[in-house]
Formats: C-alpha cells, structure tokens, sequence
C-alpha cells in the first residue's frame, strides 16, 4: 500500500470508525505520535494534509556557512579575508 493511502486509511480508522490512536498505531505497525500527527493534519488541513512529505536531506540541513579546513567556504571565497 503506498504511503499516501496507508495515511488516507489510518485517518479514516481513528475519525469515521473512532478507534483509538493507540489502537490505530498498534493495527497499522506505526508509532502513536504517527497517527496523532496525521490525524491533526487531516482535521487542518483535509485530504491535502496527510499526504507524504519530502524529507530530503537537503531540506534538513543548516543554512550555514561551513568551511573547508582550507579555510574556503562552499562558494569558492576566502572566508575571513579580503577580496583582491
């Protein structure tokens, strides 16, 4: 079953059927704080809620500047120094 669905079907289990978050994370293999996340999603926000979201790394990671041990940031320049 694809994600999208497996959320579709727990939010259903738990809202039209009134089962327990527990007995909904229990029956569908996923943790409590799963089921309540997309249950509240659903009531905000509808079907568009509990669709998957990414989780790319890229979207995860800091917005810093790291540098090298060369002392150049990501982009190419020096950090900490002046520009000729």
């Amino acid at each position: 079953m694809a994600s999208r669905e497996k959320n579709h079907v727990i939010v259903c289990y738990v809202i039209d059927q009134q089962h327990s978050i527990a007995e909904a994370a229990a029956r569908f293999g996923v943790s409590r704080r799963r089921v309540h996340v997309l249950t509240q999603r659903y009531l905000a926000d509808g079907p568009a809620g509990i669709a998957p979201r990414s989780a790319c790394a890229w979207q995860r990671r800091s917005r810093a500047t790291v540098t090298s041990p060369t002392g150049r940031n990501l982009r190419g320049r020096t950090v900490g120094h002046a520009q000729p």
